[in-house]
């Protein structure tokens, strides 16, 4: 502690004793004018001062003062949980007159504060769970010397707790039955949970961990659980609950005809179905019975014999009872579909005539017929001809319809292939016109191919082999023979050729009874 002399006599002093009133110690006395004197332990104590001046004039004077810290940093708080505040309320005070300078607050995550003036409350926000050493610092002056105070406090920012509802196990229940609830909750510090508060969204809610419910209403509920820890930490977990109700369902049927897909169809329901199970009735077959697939909904069956049969469909809702339903009905016959095919019918490349086979022994009454050439044209006229442009191979369907709507449908890969070979009779090399002035043979889809030229007289005037891409011919001969244009008059022509088919082919006239590889050409000059 320190002592000034603030004495102010009318002349100068020239001496000072202090004596500090520490009876524990013969040497609490001083000479000097200011001093100090470090007590052994916090208490009251009687300091006396005499002074002597420069006429000789002696005064004393004694003050009872208290030994201790002049000033007392305090502060109070609350621990908290994670995502809540904590408020700090300064409790410093002096036990002498002071002069407050600054408050500092040092919060322990890397962030402080400093006050310049008195803040009795200070709020802080942790980011994370843990234990924070907490410095408040206090600094004022005290007959301008500069003094401060320093407490630590730990604080807690505790983790609130997991609140979670176990997985109910099904997306929606069956109104009026017994729901049963799971508490899943749990803690991440030491604590435990303490408390549980269930809000089922009906107005009703209870304390118990794991509690049984039932709703009395087909609605779309939000149960709330909130659950509380020891330390005073409380998370909240809401699920949805769907109550529904057993399905009101029926239905229907499509395509009853033997051999054939036959298409069930639920018509209609009250509610979403999630499990269903099909009966059809045909014990003969390995696929009689489907159960327990949602994607079973519009099962498919195939009876392969007239007769009658029922069948049973099981359809359950989430969580709820299951409606039986059981229907009757007869699996009708089908006709036969078949059909033959005349390509090149009347000769006329792609030109092709089908002939309608289909018959239905179980009935007089007329078919009806849909056919699809395979080129994007149909037609439903019984015996139908059809003209291809293109080569390709065409998948001909005939589908075939009696009274009942029953179907056979058939199918033909038809190969159309067109071919030919062909040479002008005259030519006349002096015209403008190429398609005139050029004996050019006329052909495609050849694979092989050679044809040549004579005169009269049997000698070689021209020949030629080559062939495109298409298979045609790709040279002509325009009337000249070793650069000399042939007189007017007939020659002869004479080729050979395979087709791409591995056909062979027989003469430029394939209506011809006796078609030869041979023929004439007239040059006109």
């Amino acid at each position: 502690m320190y002592f000034f002399d603030d004495s102010y006599p009318d002349s100068t002093i020239v001496e000072w004793f202090w004596q500090f009133g520490d009876l524990t110690s013969e040497l609490d006395t001083s000479s000097y004018k200011d001093y100090h004197w470090k007590y052994p332990s916090e208490g009251f104590y009687s300091v006396n001062l005499w002074i002597k001046d420069s006429r000789g004039g002696e005064h004393d004077t004694t003050k009872t003062i208290y030994a201790g810290n002049a000033i007392v940093s305090d502060f109070q708080h609350e621990d908290v949980c994670l995502g809540d505040t904590v408020m700090f309320i300064d409790q410093s005070f002096n036990q002498i007159p002071v002069v407050y300078d600054q408050w500092e607050w040092v919060f322990g995550d890397g962030q402080g504060v400093t006050y310049y003036e008195k803040t009795d409350t200070v709020s802080h926000y942790y980011d994370t769970a843990g234990v924070y050493n907490v410095y408040f610092i206090t600094t004022a002056s005290v007959n301008e010397i500069q003094i401060t105070d320093t407490i630590m406090k730990d604080i807690y920012v505790y983790n609130p707790p997991v609140a979670r509802i176990d997985s109910l196990g099904y997306t929606a229940y069956c109104v009026d039955g017994n729901i049963q609830f799971i508490d899943s909750s749990y803690t991440i510090d030491s604590d435990s949970v303490t408390s549980w508060l269930w809000d089922f969204g009906d107005g009703v809610t209870d304390t118990v961990q794991n509690p049984v419910h039932k709703y009395n209403e087909i609605d779309t509920v939000w149960t709330t659980l909130v659950v509380n820890t020891s330390f005073g930490c409380q998370s909240i977990d809401s699920v949805e609950v769907r109550l529904t109700d057993s399905p009101d369902i029926s239905f229907i049927w499509e395509n009853p005809c033997v051999n054939s897909p036959m298409h069930f169809i639920p018509d209609s329901s009250n509610v979403p179905v999630t499990y269903w199970e099909w009966n059809f009735g045909d014990p003969g077959s390995p696929d009689n019975i489907i159960i327990d697939s949602s994607k079973y909904s519009d099962p498919t069956h195939v009876y392969t014999e007239v007769n009658n049969y029922r069948v049973t469909m099981i359809a359950k809702s989430e969580n709820c009872e299951k409606e039986v339903l059981s229907e009757s009905f007869l699996i009708k016959p089908i006709p036969y579909s078949t059909f033959s095919v005349t390509p090149n019918f009347n000769n006329v490349q792609g030109q092709t005539k089908f002939e309608n086979n289909s018959f239905d022994p179980n009935t007089t009454i007329p078919l009806n017929y849909f056919w699809d050439f395979g080129n994007g044209e149909t037609s439903t006229i019984e015996n139908p001809i059809e003209v291809y442009e293109k080569d390709s191979t065409y998948t001909i369907t005939l589908i075939s319809y009696n009274e009942y709507n029953c179907a056979d449908t058939s199918w033909y890969e038809l190969l159309v292939f067109f071919k030919g070979l062909y040479f002008p009779t005259a030519f006349s090399p002096n015209n403008p016109n190429e398609e005139i002035s050029l004996f050019t043979p006329r052909g495609i889809n050849l694979r092989e191919y050679l044809i040549q030229v004579f005169d009269m007289k049997g000698n070689l005037m021209w020949e030629s082999e080559e062939l495109d891409e298409n298979g045609s011919p790709v040279e002509s001969w325009d009337g000249y023979y070793n650069g000399l244009l042939m007189p007017q008059g007939m020659y002869v022509w004479r080729a050979e050729a395979i087709f791409r088919d591995g056909t062979i082919w027989k003469g430029s006239d394939f209506q011809a009874e006796n078609p030869q590889p041979y023929g004439t050409v007239t040059l006109v000059r």
